[in-house]
């Protein structure tokens, strides 16, 4: 399958997971575009799946990655698969418990389209990063756990 992964990011820390989900599905066997918000204004309804991340702000989506959602996953996309991940603060080494990716994957939903996965959050140190230790590893495994669900595997 083609898709998409879209992400926003501030520090890297999303690039970075961005870039770990994308290997994950890519090594699942799915051809995969990276893109940043802003470089990207909508996904070809021609593409088979997206996955649109951010990083927390307040426990809520920035406005780039939020706009992206409202304006460029349109109609056309209804019914097509996606999933949904986030970067944010780790608190007495917890994942915070509301982040980005909560909020986006419910926009997406609202949109039509189905989630693949439940969101996945990934601990930043401080606010500004670096990445929790073992979080580019999970990112990858969150890509691979998509990628098989896509080809009907899981």
């Amino acid at each position: 399958m083609n898709g998409v992964v879209v992400y926003q990011s501030k520090w890297g820390n999303c690039r970075q997971v961005a870039e770990a989900i994308a290997r994950g599905l890519e090594e699942a066997g799915h051809q995969v575009a990276l893109e940043q918000v802003g470089s990207f204004e909508e996904p070809s309804p021609e593409l088979d799946f997206v996955v649109v991340g951010g990083p927390t702000r307040i426990g809520k989506a920035y406005g780039p990655v939020k706009r992206f959602v409202k304006r460029g996953v349109t109609g056309d996309w209804a019914g097509k698969p996606f999933a949904t991940f986030s970067t944010g603060a780790s608190v007495g080494g917890e994942k915070p418990s509301a982040q980005a990716s909560e909020r986006l994957a419910e926009m997406l939903e609202n949109a039509g389209l189905k989630p693949l996965a439940e969101p996945f959050k990934a601990s930043v140190e401080d606010m500004h990063g670096p990445l929790a230790e073992g979080e580019l590893d999970r990112a990858m495994e969150f890509g691979r756990d998509v990628g098989a669900k896509l080809s009907g595997v899981v």
